[in-house]
Parts: C-alpha cells; structure tokens; sequence
C-alpha cells in the first residue's frame, strides 16, 4: 500500500463504518482470525488488541516492514513445513505479519505505517466479499466515480506492464564503480 493508496482504503474504510459493517473499535483479529505460518495464534499477545483505529492512526504497533518482504514470509512458511515460493500470496503475508511481534503497544506511539493500512485493505476486502483489495474498491468506490483504469501493481518485472512505474533498491549501486 503505498501512500496514495492510503486515502482510497481511509474511504473504503469509511464507507463500512457509515453502512455498520464495521466499527474504529473493531479489532482487526476479530475480523480476519490471522493464524502465523505454523497455523498457531498471533505471536505477540498485543495483536489481538489492535483496532481500526489503531491502524487507521498509525498506532497498531505492527512492524511497518512486515507487509512487503516476501523473502522473509517464504523462510517463515519454508521453516514451518510448508512448501513456498515467490511471489508470496496475500494470504501468506497476512499469516507471516502475524508471527513478527509488535515494534510498541497497540495505541501508545504514533508511527507512519504501511503495513497497518495493508492489512486495512485486507478488512475491506473481507468485509466486502472479495479476495483482492482493489476488487472491494473497484465496485464501492471506483465504479461510481466513473474510475476504470486502475490496476494493481504486480510484483514480478516479468509480469509488470510496460508503462508500469519501476522500483528499485535505494542500496543498489548504478553507474561506475568508485
């Protein structure tokens, strides 16, 4: 979820909240019922404490990397018995974020998260019906507006489009050696 995604989940958010479907004092582990890559509960006890709001506020207290390391959520299934390649599915990443434990108590720092409003869009698309985020936008709130043309990112370059923006690690080196 990168940052101008952030506002659309806000919105799909809201519209739950405004058609009660769901509450700021929701829990996020209410509604998605997270197992970790070894089919147990939550690592850390504090996750089950973690609300729409919390997360909504940057105050969930989740690890705000955790979301976007498939390396690491592959090893987590690999070293649970569970055979696992990349990409890594949404659903692997969901159970993976909930085997790291929290960076801080769930409402007591503030601190920018990407992860949180990931998972945020995880509770939109389970509220709505929907495996994938932006099929729940797509129908609640793009459609109406007359927005057709947005797409997910994919994550493999090979199966990128050609006008897809490109990323690369800011630890990469490029051009000559010094």
């Amino acid at each position: 979820m990168a940052s101008v995604s952030k506002t659309v989940t806000a919105l799909a958010v809201f519209q739950l909240i405004e058609s009660g479907k769901l509450k700021l004092s929701d829990k996020l582990q209410d509604i998605l019922q997270l197992k970790i890559p070894s089919g147990g509960s939550p690592s850390d006890s504090r996750f089950g404490d973690i609300t729409i709001q919390h997360l909504l506020e940057h105050k969930s207290g989740l690890n705000p990397g955790a979301f976007n390391n498939g390396p690491a959520v592959m090893q987590a299934f690999v070293q649970a018995g569970h055979p696992a390649s990349l990409p890594v599915t949404a659903a692997m990443t969901d159970s993976y974020i909930a085997s790291v434990g929290l960076v801080s108590t769930p409402g007591s720092s503030q601190v920018y998260n990407n992860c949180g409003y990931y998972l945020l869009g995880r509770v939109v698309a389970h509220l709505r019906g929907k495996s994938r985020p932006i099929d729940a936008y797509q129908a609640a709130l793009f459609d109406p507006l007359g927005i057709h043309r947005i797409r997910r990112a994919a994550s493999l370059v090979s199966g990128q489009p050609n006008d897809e923006a490109r990323y690369q690690d800011p630890t990469s080196r490029s051009g000559p050696a010094r």
